[in-house]
């Protein structure tokens, strides 16, 4: 005896069912015909397909991802290149306007999520990690050293552990420092 398989609805979101029941979508449903067609990708987001959007793919179906479509109804015209949208509670999921922040630049953006990750982990949105012990301290009690900060004792600890002397490591920072701005 045959067990029939329930025909599951299409997964573009349409609600008919696909002819065949192995089948996941309706034919040229998963192709992006026409307007308004939603993809999901790997990164927890969704595109939605708008002909003639200024940040759009360069495809014959212009996919712009809809956290930026949410934003751009509710600041009333298009966003710029350069503005990414910042999720507040952190669910990329949730395109609510009420929890999606405009940002002005990726610095700022990266910003946001760096003072997250610092109240998630010790409750201080104004407290750094430092890059040796791992631990989050104030940024009194830490030195910057480029984009990232230490203690002082960590840094000598490290470099103690590497084998390499103050002086020498004073010079590869240095160095490292050099090679970033120049690139």
């Amino acid at each position: 005896m045959k067990i029939k398989q329930k025909r599951k609805p299409c997964k573009c979101g349409c609600g008919e069912k696909p002819k065949q029941s192995k089948s996941q979508w309706i034919r040229g449903h998963n192709k992006g015909w026409g307007k308004g067609i939603v993809k999901k990708t790997s990164i927890k987001r969704f595109l939605i397909s708008v002909p003639g959007h200024p940040r759009g793919t360069k495809s014959k179906y212009s996919y712009v991802f809809r956290n930026i479509l949410v934003a751009e109804k509710a600041l009333g015209k298009y966003l710029n290149v350069g503005h990414p949208v910042h999720h507040a509670d952190g669910d990329t999921y949730n395109d609510s306007p009420s929890n999606l922040v405009i940002c002005e630049n990726q610095s700022y953006h990266k910003l946001l999520h760096t003072r997250e990750k610092a109240r998630d982990a010790c409750g201080n949105v104004h407290w750094r990690r430092c890059q040796y012990c791992k631990e989050y301290d104030d940024l009194k009690n830490l030195v910057r050293s480029g984009y990232s900060h230490h203690h002082k004792l960590c840094l000598n600890k490290h470099s103690r552990e590497k084998g390499i002397g103050f002086k020498r490591l004073k010079r590869n920072l240095i160095i490292k420092r050099r090679v970033k701005v120049n690139e």
